[in-house]
């Protein structure tokens, strides 16, 4: 679910409803005011857009936590070999560390240091700001400083692991101990209005090829965001073709439907249905095409009728990229549906997640079963205790979730994935 991450969700009903898929997705928006007051803080010299180290912050007492998800892009910076190093004592927030020996932290971490801009002649003394660490839980050392230069020159520099590779995972979690927001320079809140270019697409006559037998014959698409449809399509020729075939992700029946289109942050829901009224199976997928960025997909939803046998609501998704295992939550709701006005809706609810190779990585039928403290901490627990959740932290790879009704029942559930940071 990272760059190019590919969400997709199938619905099989026994009794064809006109809307076969409804799906939802949210986009995260990392915290960039708070990634610039806490990462770089003061140094402003270091591009925020190049030092995109993500974090996110909540007040606990005294204290502010800031749990980060991101990496460092040190594209554009130079590895920094000076002389006339200073070597005093530092107190960082929340560890220790000493700099001039490059060693830092309860964990005696080497750094680099990187900057976009140097003279040839040695510092004199720090700048204003002077130094600013951050202890991770992982270890890692993160953290700015300034200095200044002969000459009178304020030059900042971007603390980061020794050997660390521009792009790559560092850390998920530091605390600045006794510091309040206001302490830190930084405003409470969740910034960054990175917009996302991607594919969505509607298929019913390409399913055939996989065994799926009274499949929708003529898809059509419409894109919702939270008060109006912003993009149709009935076949995906009609209007972008060149758009989406420069994509690679045109679908194989000129009758499926497709829409690429970018998108703002926000919570957007796409409708598959058959055209003039026409029912079948059919399958409705979004794809991050953007690559990279302040935004990613993190939430993806399907609602439908869950019958018996083979006709069970089923979402996909694919997780993948650098940053190793992905952590998600899967739900499986019926009952809360009703507040919602929804009626006829599935009692008992199970979820199984499932891996590329069929194989049950994880089931669950009522959430407080076996891991409700761990769904309960990530603020994602279901309103009733008959629905379903699992939390699971799984490898880049492709998984299907199956929404079922215990003991065989029946009615409407919808079937969630979020993704965590």
């Amino acid at each position: 679910m990272t760059s190019h991450d590919r969400k997709s969700r199938k619905a099989k009903n026994n009794e064809k409803p006109k809307e076969q898929k409804m799906k939802s997705l949210k986009f995260f928006k990392p915290a960039l005011a708070i990634t610039l007051a806490i990462v770089l803080g003061w140094l402003l010299s270091v591009r925020p857009a190049e030092a995109g180290y993500t974090v996110t912050l909540q007040q606990v007492g005294p204290d502010v936590v800031a749990t980060g998800s991101g990496a460092i892009d040190l594209t554009g910076l130079t590895f920094s070999q000076y002389a006339g190093l200073l070597n005093p004592e530092i107190g960082p927030r929340g560890g220790e560390g000493q700099l001039g020996g490059i060693v830092m932290g309860p964990t005696s971490s080497s750094v680099d240091r990187y900057s976009d801009n140097e003279t040839s002649s040695g510092p004199t003394s720090f700048g204003s700001g002077g130094v600013t660490l951050a202890s991770s839980g992982s270890g890692d050392m993160v953290g700015t400083h300034s200095l200044i230069w002969e000459g009178g020159e304020v030059i900042g520099f971007l603390i980061v692991p020794r050997g660390y590779v521009s792009g790559t995972f560092l850390s998920n979690r530091a605390t600045w101990r006794g510091k309040t927001f206001a302490t830190l320079g930084v405003t409470p809140g969740t910034y960054g209005t990175d917009s996302k270019r991607v594919v969505v697409r509607g298929l019913g006559p390409t399913l055939t090829q996989f065994g799926v037998s009274g499949v929708l014959a003529d898809p059509t698409l419409n894109l919702h965001d939270a008060t109006h449809t912003i993009a149709t399509n009935d076949n995906w020729k009609d209007a972008q073709q060149t758009a989406i075939e420069a994509t690679g992700l045109a679908p194989q029946n000129d009758e499926e439907s497709a829409i690429v289109l970018t998108l703002p942050p926000g919570n957007y829901t796409a409708i598959l249905s058959g055209n003039n009224g026409t029912t079948g199976v059919g399958l409705v997928e979004v794809y991050d095409i953007s690559g990279g960025g302040l935004s990613e997909l993190t939430n993806v939803s399907t609602r439908g009728l869950v019958g018996t046998g083979e006709n069970v609501v089923i979402a996909g998704f694919i997780t993948g990229g650098g940053n190793g295992p992905t952590q998600v939550v899967v739900r499986g709701l019926g009952p809360t549906l009703v507040q919602f006005g929804v009626s006829g809706t599935l009692a008992d609810p199970t979820v199984t997640l499932m891996d590329s190779n069929g194989n049950v990585v994880q089931s669950n039928d009522n959430w407080k079963d076996s891991q409700q403290t761990e769904i309960q901490n990530t603020g994602l627990q279901p309103p009733n205790d008959l629905e379903a959740a699992i939390h699971a932290t799984v490898p880049a790879g492709n998984y299907t979730v199956i929404l079922s009704g215990n003991g065989g029942g029946t009615g409407i559930g919808l079937v969630e994935v979020y993704k965590l940071p």
